[in-house]
C-alpha cells in the first residue's frame, strides 16, 4: 500500500504524491540567453558581485562602477570571464 492511500481524499492529495518540479525544461521556465557574470574590482582584484547579462543584447564585457568593501570606496568593476 502506498502512503497516499492512507490519506483522506482531499484535493491536495495529488500534491503529495507527485513531485512539484521535475528536472529538465518540461515544467520549469528557461532563463533564456542569459549567462552568469562575475564582477571583479580593478584596483584590488576582489570578486565582489555575481550577476547575469544577456549575451545577445550586450555582447561586450560589463564595466560598472560599484562599491568595493575591501577598498571601502566606489571603484570600477569589470566582468571576469
Amino acid at each position: 500500500m502506498e502512503f497516499a492511500e492512507f490519506l483522506p481524499r482531499f484535493p491536495w492529495r495529488a500534491m503529495l504524491t507527485y513531485p512539484r518540479y521535475t528536472k529538465g525544461s518540461e515544467t520549469m521556465a528557461a532563463k533564456g540567453k542569459r549567462e552568469q557574470a562575475i564582477l571583479k574590482c580593478t584596483e584590488c582584484g576582489e570578486e565582489n558581485y555575481h550577476t547575469t547579462r544577456n549575451k545577445r543584447t550586450h555582447p561586450a564585457k560589463m564595466e560598472i562602477s560599484k562599491y568595493c568593501p575591501k577598498c571601502r570606496k566606489m571603484t570600477l568593476h569589470k566582468e571576469k570571464k
